[in-house]
């Protein structure tokens, strides 16, 4: 009798990655890619995963931000930075904000820098890790309290919003730290339009249909979060 294997799911992600890494070793070796290309992307695919694989992200392509800094700094990373690397930090309170405020401050704004490099990203990666290495607490406080008035006067309209009037809508994936953090008016809820006309509503703390808003139209991701999609032309 033959018998008859069934590939789990590992295996079968395991012969994809050969195949892919045998693809990029083909498509060097007819010069299509540099060697170095070629084994970074070998790397990338075959060795790099979890934390090493969002760093490498992060240094290479995106530029440093709080989860690369602290991981370079400390070896790991705490559970808030974690946090707010997957959720956004608006849930971060007490000395954990202004950790990541801290961090945020010598993060890569790629914003302001048009053309960057990989050298470019790397060389500032290598300057913030300096200056935090070697800052005092009274300058990583001031560089903290000027990263959070800059995202506190990060701008928003007030629209209304799933059947509430007067909600902040903002077009910054920082929004939601802007709109609760602010001392001087506090918001319960704010709303983040993404670049692609998608939606993000949000509560602080209370379930958003405790809040008045209407779920009709909207995908319910969790009582306090939801996601409007625009329909499709």
């Amino acid at each position: 009798m033959t018998e008859t294997r069934v590939a789990t799911p590992d295996v079968v992600l395991a012969i994809k990655k050969e195949e892919v890494v045998g693809a990029i070793n083909d498509l060097q070796a007819e010069g299509g890619l540099e060697h170095a290309q070629a084994r970074i992307a070998a790397v990338a695919i075959e060795q790099l995963e979890g934390d090493q694989a969002i760093a490498a992200q992060r240094a290479i392509v995106d530029g440093a931000d709080p989860f690369l800094l602290e991981l370079l700094l400390r070896g790991s990373v705490s559970e808030p930075i974690r946090t707010a690397h997957h959720q956004g930090p608006a849930s971060l309170e007490g000395e954990a904000r202004w950790w990541w405020l801290t961090l945020a401050s010598r993060s890569w704004d790629e914003a302001s820098v048009e053309n960057a490099t990989v050298l470019d990203k790397l060389q500032h990666l290598w300057k913030s890790l300096a200056w935090l290495a070697r800052a005092t607490d009274e300058e990583m406080h001031d560089a903290a309290q000027a990263e959070l008035h800059k995202i506190l006067a990060t701008p928003y309209k007030s629209e209304t919003v799933a059947g509430v009037e007067l909600v902040r809508v903002y077009r910054s994936d920082r929004g939601f730290a802007a709109a609760y953090w602010d001392a001087s008016d506090p918001q319960a809820y704010a709303c983040v339009e993404l670049d692609d006309g998608v939606r993000l509503l949000a509560s602080a703390k209370d379930p958003l249909e405790e809040r008045g808003f209407e779920s009709t139209g909207w995908k319910v991701k969790a009582p306090q979060f939801w996601v409007w999609v625009p329909p499709s032309e």
